[in-house]
């Protein structure tokens, strides 16, 4: 048996996530025939403890836009199905950009690959801001209009090499943007100090599959990480100062908590508007529950988030208020006390508590009403409600 070396054509940048995974870790367990990975579309196995992975990778160099935009940046993709490309069985196509000038990956929605326009390419378009302000030991996630996306959004998610396997196995809610930060490879990893090798058996090479196995599955803990009580006291429109609170927040760690606080909001409308949708079926009005929309996804200061409806088929306008923890009270804009009472009886506020861990929801109908009940205040950001 000889040691073979894997290698790349010059212009692949498939070996800069290999090599990324090999540090953290990763080890070769089989490999292309002489070691040769392709240009780009390389077949992939991620195996771990308990998961595997299998994917087709495609990695493209991040370059200006092309359209005079200085704060634009684009990936072209050259492989699109409308320019020929072939679909593999249980391999399903991932996409990365990279920018070599600050070492990071940029995670492309695939959806991308089913389109190409007249030229068979695809270029999806990306603010540098994300590449700047991107922390670089995690994932960050931003996103911008796009028409080609079912609901005219594409997020884009910014990685630092050693997070590709958070990526990778948690890519379709990154790109649907519910991802919540705490899925599989999130937490800190429990390999050994070694690296893996770019060097491998003879015997491991054959084949077009590239295999790697890797360390133990972990998960972080959002509540954990940074207390629950830190990320309430901010849900309530407090700087959480404590005395048990002893370690400094830094902007960038402060900027990660209002991240968390949008990403619960996003866990708690999806959770309602769910259940919005189940209770229509659930009443017999399956053609009701599908024109349930998600406002928020397409619109800003509408003072709503969920247009549902009333079993009569009646509008009821849905405005979901979250929470980690059990916590009755939260806070309100002028903009959204102003339309409640425009839009009285039709008017609801869903509180979603326990939004990461066990959700529960209830329903205000009316919220008005709960100012006669001394239950709303004035604040000088907007309104406080607290319901007993």
């Amino acid at each position: 048996m000889t040691n073979l070396q894997l290698n790349a054509p010059v212009s692949s940048h498939l070996l800069k996530v290999v090599r990324a995974l090999l540090g953290d870790g990763w080890v070769i367990e089989s490999a292309p025939e002489d070691g040769r990975l392709a240009r780009n579309g390389q077949k992939i196995l991620l195996q771990s403890d308990r998961l595997d992975l299998r994917f087709r990778l495609f990695v493209y160099k991040v370059t200006g836009s092309g359209r005079g935009r200085p704060d634009e940046r684009r990936i072209e993709i050259t492989n699109t199905y409308k320019k020929g490309l072939k679909r593999v069985s249980r391999f399903p196509d991932i996409v990365l950009g990279y920018d070599p000038s600050v070492n990071l990956f940029v995670g492309v929605d695939s959806e991308r690959i089913k389109h190409g326009g007249r030229t068979g390419n695809a270029s999806s378009f990306f603010d540098i801001a994300g590449l700047t302000q991107s922390r670089t030991d995690g994932i960050a996630v931003s996103y911008r209009r796009a028409n080609l996306f079912p609901k005219g959004i594409e997020y884009h998610a910014f990685i630092s090499p050693k997070k590709l396997p958070e990526y990778f196995f948690n890519r379709e809610s990154i790109h649907a943007g519910t991802y919540a930060g705490d899925g599989d490879y999130s937490g800190k990893s429990r390999r050994s100090s070694r690296t893996g090798s770019e060097s491998f058996g003879s015997d491991l090479a054959g084949g077009d599959v590239l295999g790697l196995r890797g360390p133990s599955v972990t998960r972080r803990s959002q509540s954990r990480e940074f207390g629950e009580g830190i990320i309430t006291a901010l849900e309530r429109g407090q700087f959480p100062r404590t005395k048990r609170t002893k370690k400094k927040i830094s902007p960038e760690r402060f900027l990660e908590l209002k991240r968390i606080m949008a990403e619960n909001g996003l866990l708690g409308e999806e959770y309602v508007i769910n259940a919005e949708r189940r209770r229509l079926r659930r009443a017999g009005l399956a053609p009701l529950a599908a024109k349930v929309q998600w406002i928020s996804q397409e619109s800003v200061g509408e003072g709503y988030d969920i247009v549902s409806y009333e079993t009569d088929g009646s509008k009821r306008f849905i405005e979901v208020k979250s929470s980690v923890s059990r916590q009755r009270t939260f806070d309100m804009s002028d903009n959204e006390w102003r339309t409640a009472c425009e839009l009285g009886d039709s008017y609801y506020i869903c509180r979603v508590t326990s939004v990461r861990s066990k959700p529960s929801v209830s329903y205000f109908r009316n919220p008005q009403q709960l100012e006669q009940e001394g239950k709303v205040q004035k604040i000088a950001s907007g309104w406080r409600v607290t319901l007993l």
